[in-house]
């Protein structure tokens, strides 16, 4: 049995594409739809995490920070914290799975926004 938690954490991408006032406050941050709960379902529901790294007690924090467009599509996947690449792949392969999300928002106009996630595998 495992175990994997979510904290869900952002921070400010460089400036917005948008002309319409890049210096205006978001409206919102991007969300899985759902929110947290939702987030952790998914993730427990994929069960990504490596039997080798089970069978060897790996586990650790991975933190991995991505896109999300728009259209809520999730790109520009990329690794910030390693715990070792059996749980760095794992971790990817959490965020590239995930289902649209609900993007962010400046002046009621979707934008793209980067998100930074920790994805954290424990053992039971």
């Amino acid at each position: 049995s495992k175990s994997t938690s979510v904290v869900h954490d952002t921070f400010e991408s460089g400036p917005s594409a948008q002309p319409s006032g890049e210096f205006a406050p978001l409206n919102n941050e991007p969300f899985l739809p759902g929110g947290k709960e939702a987030l952790e379902k998914h993730i427990k529901a994929l069960d990504l995490y490596p039997y080798l790294a089970r069978e060897i007690k790996l586990e650790g924090t991975v933190r991995v920070k991505f896109r999300v467009q728009p259209s809520g599509y999730v790109t520009d996947v990329q690794l910030v914290k390693s715990r070792g690449s059996l749980l760095d792949v794992a971790a990817i392969n959490v965020v590239t799975k995930m289902p649209r999300w609900y993007p962010a928002h400046r002046a009621g106009i979707a934008v793209s926004r980067l998100v930074e996630l920790p994805i954290t595998f424990r053992l039971d």
